[in-house]
């Protein structure tokens, strides 16, 4: 028996049927994937014309971009040398009349491309007619007619295509959203640089004043309320220098901010004059800037007021500044200002230096306590860190 039955033709047919609707459902599986998602839109334009050239056996597939106006720009061609799929038989002979037109069709349904002359264009748009993106061409060496399945699928594609193009638009605007606030962050920067620079130059110059009025006074109280002044300048225009050094003005590394804060507590002293050595030993704990500031004033006061009254005018003597995390608390820190002088006197914990630092630990959650003898001093500052 010659040829197949009719029941295992239909078969054939019903079989390839669902294979191509398999392969149509996949492409536009892979097409949407990448349509959503965040990548490069040519390599998705790019994608959607080989999706079609290989599902719809074509022999050219081009995106067309539409620029201002009407003109229209090549965005992206995929073309074969030959389709694979045999030539109708109309094609061998002489060409129909007509023959060099090319057969466009803006709305697609089944069987409206006709054959005329060598070849058959097929023209979708892509995105909505307020929002044209451009056009999606399909081509072929002769005129075909698309199935309501290939139709089904260009008209997927299409769609796809529209979308892949609006998101692309909204990653382009946040983008350039994103640029112009890096740009008025930067002007931000330089701008609170620029305040840090002169604040910093500011209370160096009322340190400096203050200290003169010090020495120029013969008024002891007076002459202690001018150097106090002066120490709390010299505590702030060392922070504002420090925050000249950092990229994050809003996070301070306590750690560093106080080395640089002793080295200038001891010449402001002149403690190797007085026979004193000034110690530090910190773990890095990071602090926001607000505690930054009232801890690192804490700590000024901490160490002026051993410097004065721990060592009875001993030739020799030893403050030494610890910060560490508290254990199995990551998030505490203690900061430990000790000495090894002879013990507070009567009413040395009563002074303006302690209750500022009583205040400001009090006022940014922390907890002061002191521990003395005459072995020395210790008074511990704990307090919550990044």
């Amino acid at each position: 028996m010659h040829g197949m039955s009719k029941t295992g033709a239909f078969e054939a047919i019903v079989l390839g049927l669902s294979e191509r609707s398999h392969r149509h459902q996949a492409a536009i599986a892979h097409l949407a994937d990448m349509a959503l998602g965040e990548g490069d839109l040519d390599v998705v334009l790019r994608a959607a014309c080989v999706e079609c050239l290989d599902v719809l056996d074509l022999a050219e597939a081009r995106i067309l971009e539409q620029q201002d106006g009407c003109d229209l720009a090549l965005r992206c061609r995929v073309a074969r040398a030959r389709p694979t799929s045999a030539i109708p038989p109309w094609h061998a002979a002489a060409p129909p009349p007509g023959a060099g037109a090319v057969a466009v069709a803006t709305a697609l349904q089944p069987g409206t491309v006709q054959p005329v002359g060598l070849r058959a264009l097929t023209s979708i748009p892509i995105g909505s007619v307020d929002a044209r993106f451009g056009f999606l061409e399909l081509h072929h060496p002769y005129a075909r007619e698309f199935s309501e399945l290939e139709v089904n699928f260009i008209s997927a594609v299409a769609r796809l295509l529209g979308r892949a193009v609006d998101r692309n638009q909204e990653i382009e605007a946040m983008r350039l959203a994103n640029d112009e606030l890096a740009v008025q962050a930067d002007e931000a920067r330089t701008l609170v640089r620029e305040l840090c620079h002169r604040v910093r130059n500011d209370l160096q110059a009322l340190e400096g004043q203050a200290r003169l009025l010090a020495r120029q006074t013969s008024d002891p109280v007076s002459r202690d309320g001018f150097d106090a002044l002066g120490r709390r300048m010299m505590s702030l225009a060392n922070l504002y220098e420090h925050l000249l050094a950092r990229p994050e003005p809003r996070r301070i590394e306590f750690d560093a901010y106080l080395s640089t804060l002793c080295v200038r507590v001891q010449d402001a002293h002149d403690l190797t004059a007085l026979g004193l050595t000034l110690e530090l030993c910190a773990e890095p704990v990071p602090l926001p800037l607000p505690e930054a500031v009232a801890f690192g004033i804490v700590a000024n006061e901490l160490i002026a007021n051993a410097v004065e009254h721990a060592f009875n005018d001993r030739t020799n003597g030893r403050v030494r500044v610890a910060v560490a995390r508290e254990p199995n608390q990551p998030h505490r820190a203690r900061m430990t200002v000790s000495d090894d002088g002879a013990g507070l006197r009567a009413g040395s914990a009563q002074g303006e230096g302690l209750r500022l630092a009583r205040r400001l630990a009090a006022h940014h959650g922390a907890e002061l306590t002191c521990e003395s003898g005459d072995r020395g001093t210790a008074w511990h500052v704990t307090f919550a860190c990044l």
